[in-house]
Formats: structure tokens, C-alpha cells, sequence
């Protein structure tokens, strides 16, 4: 048995797995500051490479967007996520297209906890039952997502539309996980509609990105991630449907309690 970070391991940490745990040591970025932030957007822009640096405008909805959606994430973790990013090994690497946009931010933030999940489960597995050891995972974090509507509905509000639909994807499937969303609550029509606005949208943006349409010429891969991208811009129109609905939103927070 062996210990590290107060932990006890059966068997030997990889070197991934001890620059996970000493990444996970520092402050959560809910509690980071603008001086904090702005030193890691200033080693960003030097690791990555980028010219077009953020205006304090940029800069602010960049701290604002990072702090408030991705607030249990240390900021060892967020520096890692860089990292990993630049690394490539992981994850298909996001391309900044020289410029630190919040999608940027967001993309990464997001490869970044689906790698976190997998460490998690591999850690589990190799962590020693000793009592009274607090569990690794973030099972024992409560996350309040009726506040976390509330405030999305209060960006929407304020025209910050591009701010929610960024984190739609993610809400959409925990409203779904929690059966705080279900199938019924659009009609056979509704869907259709939604589906085939979906499919407009992510062709347009394919079409600028000068990716292919046309799905006879995809290949398996391309194929897979259209029918993904377009799944995914659905889930973005009725996350914001449900928060520009307040019948339908009451329906959906009644359920989370």
C-alpha cells in the first residue's frame, strides 16, 4: 500500500494520475480572483501561442463564464486542461484559431472533465479502503441546478444568450439524467421543427468552416460527429426554449426538487 496526498493507493500512481491529484490540490475557480485569473490568461496566451489577445471587456465575460460553469474545477485543473490541450495525447486538440474565445475556454473546459471522469473511475479502482477516508470522486458535491437555471435565465435576460448556449449541452443532460426533462413536454411537431432547425444551423456552419454537407461524401468518423453536432444544437434550442418558457421551466425545476 502506498500513500500520496493522505490518500492510500494499492498499488503505484502513473505519473498522469499524481499530476491529476497534485492538480486538484489548489483553489477551485469559484473563488478565483481577476488578478489570479488574468496571471493564467497571460501564461495562455505564451503557451498557446496567441496574437490577438482579449480586450478587458473579453477578458471579464472570459472570468465570468470560467468562474461561474466551471466552479469545481481547481485552478491546478484549469492550467492542466491547457496543458493536456496543447499535448494533443487525450483528446482531439481545440484549436484556438488565435484568438481566447470563450468557446475556446469552454471546449477545453469540457475535454478536460470527460478526461476527469475517466481518471476518476481509474483512481477508484485503485484506492485502498481505509475508514474514514473522504471518497475521491465528486459524488459529495451537491450542485443546485434550479440555481443554476435561475441564473442562466438571468444572462438570457440580459443578453448573454452565447453564455447559455454554451453550457446548454451540459444542463440538457443532467436535466435528462434527473428526469427533470422528458420527451412529452414538446409535441411530435415541436420536434420536427427543432430537429430540422438543428440541421440548418450546423449545416451553415459547416458550410463556413468549408466542411462537408453533402453525407454521402462523409466518411464514418464525419458522419458520426454531424449527427452528434446536430443532437447537440437541439439540446441548445430547447435548453434556451425552457428558459424562455416559464410554465415549461416551473415544469422542469418542480422536478429537480
Amino acid at each position: 500500500m502506498v500513500e500520496y496526498h493522505n490518500q492510500h493507493w494499492k498499488i503505484s500512481l502513473t505519473k498522469d494520475e499524481t499530476r491529476y491529484l497534485d492538480a486538484t490540490q489548489s483553489k477551485q475557480l469559484q473563488y478565483i480572483t481577476t488578478e489570479e485569473f488574468r496571471s493564467i490568461i497571460a501564461n495562455i496566451v505564451v503557451r498557446v501561442g496567441i496574437n490577438n489577445l482579449p480586450s478587458e471587456p473579453e477578458f471579464l465575460m472570459l472570468y465570468d463564464t470560467t468562474k461561474n460553469y466551471f466552479p469545481y474545477n481547481t485552478i491546478g485543473e484549469f492550467i492542466l486542461a491547457i496543458e493536456l490541450n496543447e499535448i494533443g495525447l487525450y483528446w482531439e486538440r481545440v484549436n484556438a484559431y488565435n484568438l481566447l474565445s470563450i468557446k475556446f475556454i469552454s471546449d477545453i473546459g469540457k475535454q478536460y472533465n470527460e478526461y476527469k471522469r475517466r481518471m476518476v473511475i481509474e483512481l477508484q479502482k485503485k484506492k485502498a479502503v481505509v475508514s474514514n477516508d473522504k471518497l475521491l470522486s465528486e459524488s459529495s458535491v451537491v450542485v443546485n441546478y434550479n440555481e443554476m437555471l435561475d441564473r442562466d435565465v438571468d444572462l438570457l435576460h440580459k443578453g448573454k444568450k452565447v453564455i447559455v448556449e454554451l453550457v446548454a449541452v451540459f444542463m440538457m443532460d443532467a436535466l435528462v439524467k434527473k428526469g427533470a426533462f422528458t420527451d412529452d413536454l414538446f409535441t411530435d411537431e415541436q420536434w420536427t421543427k427543432m430537429t430540422t432547425e438543428a440541421k440548418a444551423i450546423v449545416n451553415r456552419e459547416r458550410k463556413e468552416s468549408m466542411l462537408r454537407i453533402d453525407k454521402e461524401k462523409m466518411t464514418a468518423t464525419e458522419f458520426r460527429d454531424y449527427k452528434q453536432s446536430i443532437i447537440n444544437e437541439r439540446k441548445r434550442i430547447i435548453y434556451i426554449k425552457i428558459l424562455s418558457t416559464p410554465k415549461m421551466l416551473e415544469q422542469v425545476k418542480n422536478k429537480l426538487n
